[in-house]
């Protein structure tokens, strides 16, 4: 049986990019609009890691009032993107659940 975020903290991977504001989704089989929960970032033009908690996903204004992201059934990852057609450069790596927060540096 499926775990979904049950347990998790959040979602961690690697980027590097063009310094554009990218979004990545996650998704729940109970959210039928296609209004897929996001965390918006911005993807610096080093190598740096991206923490996103679960708790600062969201769904787009106008989605249907869906569940949160606590559920256990099957869950989608589409992966980071743009959200519209124009040019970009992304890319990541090393993409992860997390149980905890990292440890803040002193």
């Amino acid at each position: 049986m499926a775990q979904g975020f049950v347990g998790l903290h959040g979602l961690a991977l690697y980027v590097k990019g063009d310094g554009k504001k990218y979004r990545v989704r996650l998704g729940r089989v109970a959210v039928e609009d296609y209004c897929d929960f996001e965390f918006t970032f911005v993807a610096p033009k080093e190598w740096t890691l991206i923490t996103a908690p679960l708790d600062k996903f969201m769904q787009p204004s106008g989605a249907s009032s869906g569940p949160r992201l606590q559920g256990r059934e099957q869950n989608r990852f589409p992966g980071p993107g743009p959200g519209n057609d124009e040019d970009f450069e992304l890319r990541f790596t090393e993409v992860e659940f997390i149980t905890e927060a990292p440890a803040k540096k002193k």
